[in-house]
């Protein structure tokens, strides 16, 4: 019986309308099925009322739907049923008539009462439904408050756990409960909160969640619930002195990871469907930790989790002294087996090698899945050479492990870089940097290797260099730091359209940085496709706008493409997209690629060059005489100029031999109905010579330096006489 909602009534706007209908009407009154009076409109009608059950005290049994009873001296009451599907509890209305006249036909006073007790009943519907939905409101609310007061103690992984303390210390508190235990067993977490039990039964308590209630819990999915008597399903776990209910941790690819429980003395109120959603709103947030903290294939700490370790720790040594080791390990050629077998192989060796480490550490070192195909390992109080040991050792572990896939054995080896961690270090980033240069230089001595990062040692400062510089090229990249220089190439007879070679270079604070600074780091660590991609994009674009000047002379825009970027159809795909939606005729476009990439990669260079040819565009061969190929490479070739490398070039007025290699090259390359460009031309008696050679163009100092792309063509707008020597 919902007494609030018959409470809210107004019962005095019904009897006004009862009254307007008929004047005799006195009032009304609600009652429960045992005649008790629970509202009514005035107190005449509460005596009446009172009268009546001593009158005809059987009358609530004898009710039906609607009854009219003609009581001596008082009037007539007129009785109808309130109960509903929604409430069937809730009793009488009673309509009280001082007097009831012939004339009124009783249809009529049934009628009205009817109309009227149909209308109180509806408000009592209603207001029940309001009431409900406040309670279900508040108690969101007191999920909604716990979730954001809780937000910014779980939002990032803490060293000792605080953010499961925490959680677990506010599940207790709002909850009102004696204890609260986190176990994640895979994890050898198990955190409990402030208790109002004694030691002994926080023990008894922890033992039966391990003994009893966790696999089942963990194999069931669902909450489960110890002498909680509102309850059914019950635990058959053994019989203890508390209430407990306890959830699952639901975390990756939907597998239960542990167990979050509340348990309450006996004395205490069972629990409720309230306290069932706000334990599920906090294991949430413990799995939120868990995803946000763990890595989901291996069950390791994550990247962000190690980083935050190792500098609490590089914390550590300069507050008390000592020395702990950092340990980077890398998977040798995972790749190759994620490309040929499938991931799911790769996912088993990954799982399989971090459980091995795990093993061979102690419970004081930590193991982070920091990568695809790496894990990082902090080793407590622990010098450089002794990480040396104990990463030969992982070493060969891990080369000796075998693991069957589909009738076949899978084995592979890692390289490990090892970093000593001392309070000189700048930051913990560092220190994984070091690891991870280490780590880098025996992987590409053949990997199956440890190495022990120095800083004397040649090799790890230019593979730090290295890494420094690509950082600085992704950063370029991101903030627009890379510009479009220029180079005329002019034409040696005047009936010749000069070209004009597109050069990258980098903004790097107050510094121009010429592709010499960053292209080698850049292509060893697989970023030309993107440098490529922006330096295709930003040239057609700016060679468009050059063109809507409408200058005398159109040259030909020569665009250096790198090897890794022709042997992807993803690059051929933007490139042919991106040349198909410029307004830049494709006649003026002309790619360059060099003698050295396109013998490495002929398959894929004639493929692309294929393509981009039937665009329309020009190809030339650069750097021709760099590598000492064949003349034969050439036929199988669709470019239309030959680049001739300015090694040569720079000195043919000196030597002779240099001479007579350009010569041959041009003759070579006219007989093959190639154009020919001489680079490097600095003198003009270097001009005069490869004019007698019959070299068609010229590229160097003697005609200009390299400037900023629009600087040139703004030039060349305005004197043209510069398209030709």
């Amino acid at each position: 019986m919902n007494t609030s909602a018959i409470q809210a009534l107004d019962l005095e706007n019904y009897a006004g309308m009862a009254r307007r209908m008929f004047p005799t009407s006195l009032g009304l009154v609600i009652c429960d099925f045992s005649g008790e009076q629970l509202a009514s409109s005035d107190g005449s009608v509460v005596d009446r009322t009172i009268l009546l059950s001593q009158h005809r005290p059987d009358w609530p049994e004898q009710v039906g739907d609607l009854e009219r009873i003609d009581v001596d001296d008082m009037g007539t009451v007129l009785i109808m049923n309130l109960e509903s599907g929604s409430d069937p509890a809730t009793g009488f209305l009673l309509w009280w008539v001082s007097d009831v006249k012939p004339a009124l036909a009783a249809e009529d006073l049934h009628d009205t009462l009817h109309s009227i007790g149909v209308c109180v009943r509806n408000e009592l519907e209603l207001q029940t439904e309001l009431d409900t939905m406040a309670l279900e409101l508040s108690e969101r609310y007191e999920e909604l408050n716990l979730v954001y007061n809780t937000e910014d103690q779980v939002s990032i992984f803490r060293e000792g756990h605080d953010a499961f303390r925490a959680l677990v210390q506010n599940c207790s508190d709002y909850l009102n409960a004696d204890l609260a235990v986190l176990h994640l067993r895979d994890k050898n977490i198990l955190v409990t909160s402030t208790a109002a039990l004694d030691s002994y039964d926080v023990r008894l308590v922890e033992s039966l969640l391990e003994d009893h209630l966790y696999d089942k819990v963990v194999a069931s999915r669902a909450v489960e619930f110890v002498n909680n008597d509102s309850e059914s399903g019950e635990s058959d776990a053994a019989p203890i002195p508390y209430r407990l209910m306890v959830e699952p941790i639901i975390t990756f690819a939907d597998q239960a990871d542990g167990v979050l429980a509340i348990a309450n003395f006996l004395s205490s109120k069972p629990f409720s469907n309230s306290d069932k959603n706000l334990i599920t709103v906090m294991a949430r947030k413990v799995a939120k930790i868990v995803q946000g903290s763990y890595d989901g294939l291996t069950g390791l700490l994550n990247r962000v989790s190690f980083e935050h370790l190792v500098g609490n720790a590089l914390a550590g040594i300069r507050k008390s002294g000592g020395q702990h080791c950092l340990l980077h390990i890398n998977i040798d050629k995972l790749h190759r087996i994620n490309e040929t077998i499938g991931h799911d192989a790769g996912d088993l060796i990954i799982r399989t090698f971090a459980n091995a480490v795990v093993d061979e550490l102690r419970d004081s070192d930590s193991v982070a899945r920091i990568g695809g195909d790496e894990l990082g390992i902090l080793v407590h109080s622990c010098s450089g050479a002794k990480g040396k040991s104990i990463a030969e050792k992982l070493a060969r572990k891990l080369a000796g492990v075998q693991i069957e896939w589909n009738d076949e054995s899978l084995a592979t080896t890692v390289s490990i870089g090892v970093a000593a961690m001392t309070e000189t270090a700048r930051d913990g980033e560092q220190i994984m940097k070091h690891a991870v240069t280490a780590c880098e230089v025996g992987k590409e001595a053949g990997g199956n290797s440890v190495q022990l990062y120095k800083v004397e040692d040649a090799r790890l400062m230019e593979r730090e260099k290295n890494m420094w510089m690509v950082s600085t090229v992704r950063a370029a990249l991101r903030d627009g730091r890379f510009a479009l220089y220029s180079q005329p190439i002019l034409p040696l007879k005047q009936a010749g359209r000069a070209h004009v070679e597109i050069l990258l270079r980098m903004l790097d604070d107050d510094k121009i940085l010429s592709p010499h600074a960053f292209l080698p780091a850049s292509e060893r660590y697989q970023m030309m496709i993107d440098i490529d991609r922006w330096v295709v994009q930003n040239s057609l674009t700016q060679i468009a706008e050059y063109l809507d000047t409408d200058p005398n002379v159109k040259p030909v825009f020569g665009i250096n493409l790198s090897g890794q970027s022709f042997c992807t159809t993803e690059f051929l795909d933007f490139t042919l997209e991106a040349l198909r939606a410029s307004p830049v005729p494709s006649e003026l476009i002309c790619f360059e690629i060099t003698e050295t990439a396109a013998v490495s990669n002929m398959s894929s260079a004639q493929d692309f060059i294929a393509a981009i040819r039937r665009e329309g565009c020009e190809f030339a061969l650069d750097d021709f005489g760099a590598g000492l190929s064949s003349f034969g490479y050439l036929k199988s070739f669709d470019v239309q100029y030959l680049k001739i490398d300015g090694a040569l070039v720079r000195d043919i007025e000196t030597d002779k031999v240099n001479a007579a290699m350009v010569e041959s090259v041009n003759q070579i390359g006219h007989v093959m109905g190639l154009k020919t460009i001489a680079e490097f031309v600095e003198t003009a008696q270097a001009r005069t010579m490869l004019g007698k050679m019959g070299v068609d163009y010229i590229q160097g100092y003697l005609i200009g330096k390299p400037i900023p792309l629009r600087e040139l063509l703004d030039d060349m707008n305005a004197r043209p006489a510069l398209t030709a020597l």
